[in-house]
């Protein structure tokens, strides 16, 4: 009996369907029952196209060995997905279609585009770039990448910016003053690390020099004091300009007097006029020295101690010592001056009462005193005539 050819009715059973690279996918089934063939069992045809595109016309792979139960699938998109049909044909066509959904794995993100720098600081440097044209995968984040003599660094950032924002800013922050750096960045996924962005060498600006110290602080008139102070130990080339902040020692408000430098100049000073009688100033002195990167930009540094000093009528004529500075002397300092000048005073009568010995000891041989004797005695009566009056003589004999 001779039966009509038909195509097959039967459809082969997928038992594995996944990615094993981000161009790779492998697929393994089990055939339809024989009796579903219809015919001569020639083999099975893969179709594969990418999911998004429906458009897009089926790839097809054919298989001329019935007992063949897996295949790879090569040279496909990274990170894409795709519809995969399996299919038995015989002599008379292609049976019904088996079809999964498999994607392939990430792969390696495309460089970084248009990376740019501004605000320059001497310690900062503000980057921007755009994403990848093919991310290949889900970006995870970026890793910066900065060099400068030979030592290389890196920071991560991961960006939290709105959607439709097409570029990414990060702060590359703690970089040396005046150092030259080159940086380039790199995107990454889950898996892999992309393409380095293209490079670019940027310098960083200079930072304000370290604080002056204040050598003198000293009253010159009931309106004016004069302010002496000593140059930075650390500044970046020269240091430019000085500024001088004062105020009343009860208010908050801040005068400042901006002063042009002679750059040869260890030590600097200047009057600060039309100040208020009976009045203390607190006083602070910074250096300042000019950008390398905007002529415009003033960088000022720090501040040095605050120093206090009391303005006050005929200040003029109080001998420097009296009036360098608010400092107060201590009580021990005090009770030193009054005991050295009672030592200076004990000296002088000693001298005196044994010269008046000498010249008793001529009329009358029988008495004659020394100086060492003379001066014990007169020591003596003092620690008595203090321990009677209750005073604390300077030291004890």
């Amino acid at each position: 009996m001779v039966t009509l050819r038909e195509i097959p009715e039967g459809k082969p059973t997928i038992t594995a369907a996944h990615n094993t690279s981000a161009s790779s996918i492998y697929l393994a089934w089990k055939p339809p029952s024989r009796d579903t063939i219809h015919g001569e069992f020639l083999g099975y045809r893969i179709g594969y196209r990418r999911r998004e595109k429906a458009d897009e016309e089926m790839k097809n792979i054919y298989i001329r060995d019935p007992g063949v139960d897996n295949h790879s699938i090569h040279n496909l998109d990274t990170f894409t997905q795709y519809l995969v049909s399996l299919q038995v044909f015989n002599p008379e066509g292609h049976g019904p279609a088996s079809t999964v959904t498999v994607m392939t794995d990430e792969g390696s993100p495309t460089k970084p585009e248009n990376l740019t720098s501004r605000d320059i600081t001497g310690t900062t440097i503000k980057l921007s770039w755009s994403e990848p044209e093919n991310a290949n995968g889900v970006i995870a984040g970026y890793r910066i990448y900065y060099m400068y003599s030979n030592y290389t660094d890196v920071k991560m950032h991961i960006p939290d910016k709105a959607p439709d924002d097409p570029s990414i800013d990060f702060v590359l922050k703690e970089l040396r003053p005046y150092t030259e750096y080159k940086i380039w960045v790199k995107a990454y996924t889950r898996k892999n690390e992309g393409d380095p962005s293209d490079q670019i060498i940027r310098r960083t600006d200079i930072v304000g020099p370290s604080a002056p110290i204040i050598l003198n602080l000293t009253c010159q008139s009931h309106e004016s004091v004069y302010v002496h102070w000593a140059r930075p130990a650390h500044f970046w080339g020269s240091i430019d300009y000085y500024y001088i902040r004062y105020r009343k020692e009860n208010t908050r408000v801040y005068e400042d007097i901006e002063l042009p430098t002679e750059k040869n100049h260890i030590e600097s000073g200047t009057i600060i006029p039309n100040l208020t009688m009976n009045t203390v100033y607190e006083i602070m002195v910074r250096g300042a020295t000019k950008s390398t990167i905007n002529s415009h930009l003033i960088i000022q540094g720090e501040f040095s101690i605050p120093t206090k000093v009391l303005v006050t009528r005929d200040c003029d004529k109080i001998p420097p010592l009296m009036r360098r500075s608010s400092k107060e002397l201590s009580a021990g300092v005090i009770a030193g001056m009054v005991c050295a000048c009672f030592a200076v005073m004990l000296a002088i009568t000693a001298f005196v009462l044994w010269k008046y010995g000498l010249i008793f000891n001529a009329q009358h041989a029988s008495f004659a005193l020394t100086i060492e004797e003379t001066s014990y005695l007169i020591i003596k009566r003092y620690f008595r005539v203090a321990r009677v009056r209750g005073m604390r003589p300077c030291a004890r004999f």
